[in-house]
C-alpha cells in the first residue's frame, strides 16, 4: 500500500501497461521474428525459437539433456507436431556450418510442417490462449 500511495494510481496503472507492452512485444518476437529478413542460420535459429516457444506455452518442454532431434521425435509422438524438418536444417546450419544450404522455401516448409495439425474453431482458440501463457518466457533462448 506505501508503494502504491507513493507512485499514485496513474504511476501503477502505466506501469503495468508498459510491463503488459514489453511481454506482449517480446512473446511477438519469439513467434514470428523468424520471417524478418536475415540470413539463413539466423532465420533457421528465430524459427527453431518459434516453435520451441509455441511448444513452452502449451506445457510440452525440452527436457534437460533431451537432444533437439529426440525432443522432436517425443513432440510428434505425443501431439503430433512434426518438427524434424525444422530441427534437421538447424543442426545443419549449427554443425555443417554451411546456411547458404538452405533457403527461403526450404524454411516455411519447415514452419509449416510444425503448424500442421490444428484446425477447428477449438484448436484456434487454444493456440491463441497459449499466446498469452508466460510459460515460455521462463526458458527463453534456451532451446
Amino acid at each position: 500500500k506505501q508503494i502504491l500511495a507513493r507512485v499514485g494510481r496513474t504511476g501503477f496503472l502505466i506501469g503495468l501497461v508498459a510491463c503488459l507492452f514489453c511481454f506482449i512485444s517480446l512473446k511477438i518476437w519469439l513467434r514470428f521474428a523468424w520471417r524478418l529478413p536475415a540470413n539463413p542460420a539466423t532465420r533457421i535459429r528465430r524459427a527453431y525459437w518459434a516453435y520451441a516457444s509455441r511448444l513452452a506455452d502449451r506445457g510440452n518442454f525440452r527436457e534437460y539433456g533431451e537432444t533437439r532431434q529426440e525432443f522432436a521425435a517425443r513432440i510428434r509422438s505425443e501431439i503430433g507436431i512434426d518438427g524434424k524438418r525444422l530441427t534437421d536444417s538447424l543442426e545443419l546450419v549449427r554443425f555443417a556450418g554451411n546456411p547458404e544450404q538452405i533457403d527461403d522455401s526450404q524454411i516455411m516448409a519447415a514452419m509449416e510442417a510444425t503448424t500442421r495439425g490444428r484446425t477447428g474453431i477449438v484448436a484456434r482458440l487454444k493456440q491463441t490462449l497459449n499466446f498469452f501463457s508466460p510459460l515460455s518466457l521462463r526458458r527463453i533462448f534456451r532451446w
